[in-house]
Parts: C-alpha cells; sequence; structure tokens
C-alpha cells in the first residue's frame, strides 16, 4: 500500500512538473480580473500588450481575489489584476498604478457641471453600487468613512458596472468608479473626479512564484512599464 501511494505522488509530480515545463513554452496568458476591470487603464494595458505580443493569445476570467488565488494555486490563471492588498501563501504580487476615485453623474444633475465635487456636495445623494464589481468593498469603506449618514442611502445593485451606469443616466442615484473608468463613454452620464482624493486605491498583479511562463514573465514587464507611464 505504502509504495503504490509513493508511485501515486511521483506520478502526480511527475505530471505537474510536465504541466509546468508546458506552460513555460505556452503562448497562452490567462488573465484574472475583478468584475468591470475590463475598461480604463486595464483595457489600455491590455491593448498594448496585444500589440506587443500578438503571437500570445490572452484569455480573461472574472471573479473575485479569493477566487482568483484559489484559480493560481491550482493553475487555472496565470495572474490576476486586483485592488485587493491581500498576503496570499506561495505567490508573488507587485504594485502597479493607482485609479482615483470618481463621480458618475446622471448628465442634468445640478453638479455634473462641475469640474471637481467635493464631499461635502455629495452629503444628500443616493449611490449605487454594484454588487458584481471591482472596489466594491473599498468603495463602502470610503462612503462610510466620509460620509457616515450616507451609508444608509447606499444600494447595492447585483449587477454589473455597465448596468449601474445605466441607473445613473435614469436619474436613480450616483456611483463612484476609478479614474480610469471614467473614460468611459455612455449617453447621459458624466464623471467628476473627487477633490482631495488623488492617492486612490492601488491595483495589484498576483502570481504563483513557482509559475516561469514566458508569456507571464512579458506580461510582468509589460504592465511594470505602463505603471510607470501612468505616473505624473
Amino acid at each position: 500500500m505504502a509504495e503504490a501511494s509513493r508511485s501515486a505522488l511521483e506520478l502526480s509530480q511527475a505530471a505537474e512538473k510536465a504541466t509546468l515545463a508546458h506552460r513555460v513554452q505556452s503562448n497562452l496568458l490567462r488573465v484574472g480580473l475583478g468584475p468591470g476591470l475590463v475598461i480604463g487603464a486595464t483595457q489600455e494595458l491590455l491593448k498594448g500588450f496585444g500589440n506587443l505580443q500578438p503571437k500570445i493569445k490572452v484569455t480573461i476570467h472574472e471573479a473575485s481575489a479569493p477566487e482568483h488565488f484559489d484559480s493560481i494555486i491550482r493553475g487555472a490563471i496565470d495572474v490576476c489584476i486586483t485592488e485587493s492588498d491581500m498576503a496570499f501563501p506561495g505567490c508573488a504580487s507587485e504594485a502597479l498604478w493607482r485609479e482615483s476615485p470618481c463621480v458618475a453623474f446622471p448628465a442634468q444633475h445640478r453638479l455634473a457641471r462641475n469640474e471637481t465635487v467635493s464631499w461635502e456636495q455629495l452629503a444628500d445623494e443616493t449611490f449605487l453600487l454594484s454588487g458584481q464589481g471591482a472596489f466594491s468593498e473599498e468603495i463602502r469603506e470610503m462612503l462610510c468613512s466620509r460620509l457616515p449618514r450616507s451609508c444608509d442611502r447606499l444600494i447595492v445593485h447585483d449587477i454589473g458596472f455597465e448596468s449601474v451606469l445605466r441607473l445613473v443616466a435614469i436619474n436613480y442615484g450616483l456611483a463612484f468608479v476609478c479614474s480610469s473608468m471614467a473614460r468611459y463613454v455612455m449617453d447621459g452620464v458624466v464623471f467628476r473626479p473627487i477633490a482631495g482624493e488623488s492617492d486612490g486605491v492601488r491595483l495589484r498583479a498576483i502570481w504563483a512564484r513557482r509559475n516561469k511562463s514566458v508569456s507571464l514573465l512579458r506580461f510582468l514587464s509589460a504592465a511594470r512599464t505602463f505603471s510607470r507611464s501612468c505616473i505624473t
């Protein structure tokens, strides 16, 4: 029995090594993103990487940070870009660019004509939040710390980022988005930065230390270069 177990373990380890060796040479890159992150700066990074490395096939997988961690450990994805600052065993991480908060207004809103808005001006507003989107917890914490009374007027919808913006357009409330997402164009919605909130949230790349995929290494290099270009 012990001999059989040892043989099974050796076969499993050999299969894993063969799989990892194949991935090192693979032209496939599997990228995990938080829901709603396939726009803005992340979209620009993916576009630039595709132009630089046209032979590498990129597949995108949307999920939460813990789900991505599980996928990384299982070898189901190569890297994830996330707002989470959690430390995951067996993984390496690297800080990328920052995203500062902006507010999405209905085009006819009284504050939409302003170039920037203050927290005081937002004190009596209703806010919409995507339960599926990236930065959901960060947005909730930010709102409740800056405007404690507004926590009662935060409405969470089990819909994606684009659908929340469509509710904003028909005057259901306001929504927070990160600065690069504010480049998104939607009829009836305008985006305004919040004065004094330039630091924002840092995005990070997380990957398994044992993953030596050439495609991954090239992507990380492109992400570093892109992040430096985001610093103004």
